[in-house]
């Protein structure tokens, strides 16, 4: 081989590297701009309403603490002879106070901490303290009711928002004569005649 002849070999392979492509093309990034929107509408409805579905499942926590708590309390009631038609109960240093022997759906005010020999209700017993409760008295749920009349309540509706249709909510009725307490199931909250709430 001669000199000439290795010269012109180098010199096309450096011409053959400096030719090769560096980025993408055209096509290409058109293509996967598509690609991304395609993915993007079937994708972005399934996340939207996670709020919603955080709602929901908070509210499913709340339900099986307060049916929980309520056949604890009972237990207790039952193993302590608490059963009449009222009474106290003391689980873990704190006063309860149940209706034959389940917990009252009022109790104290414990917010403000008055009258603690009448023991908490239901609210605090499960630890619904994070959710909008409205107290029954008078046969309605009513935003406007006073504080007062949840020592009288006979149930009581929990929901995550008392202002906004549709979000979760369930009630608690105390128990009557012989008779275990009534939870509703998990329902959507109507504001149509408000301040009477339904659930």
């Amino acid at each position: 081989m001669s000199r000439q002849e290795v010269t012109m070999n180098v010199n096309v392979n450096v011409n053959v590297n400096t030719n090769k492509q560096v980025g993408f093309t055209l096509i290409e990034l058109i293509m996967v701009i598509v690609i991304l929107g395609i993915l993007s509408a079937f994708a972005l409805p399934r996340f939207a309403d996670l709020s919603g579905n955080a709602e929901i499942a908070a509210m499913e926590g709340a339900y099986a603490s307060a049916k929980s708590t309520s056949a604890i309390v009972h237990a207790s009631a039952l193993a302590n002879g608490a059963t009449a038609a009222t009474g106290n109960i003391i689980m873990e240093g704190a006063n309860f106070a149940t209706v034959n022997g389940y917990p009252d759906a009022g109790g104290i005010l414990g917010a403000t901490g008055v009258d603690a020999a009448n023991g908490f209700g239901i609210s605090e017993a499960a630890n619904l303290s994070d959710y909008i409760l409205i107290y029954d008295t008078t046969g309605a749920f009513n935003t406007a009711s006073s504080a007062a009349s949840k020592v009288a309540a006979t149930s009581v509706l929990i929901t995550v928002d008392q202002g906004v249709a549709d979000s979760p909510c369930f009630t608690y009725t105390q128990a009557g004569t012989n008779a275990a307490p009534t939870f509703s199931n998990i329902g959507t909250l109507d504001i149509t005649a408000a301040p009477v709430l339904t659930c």
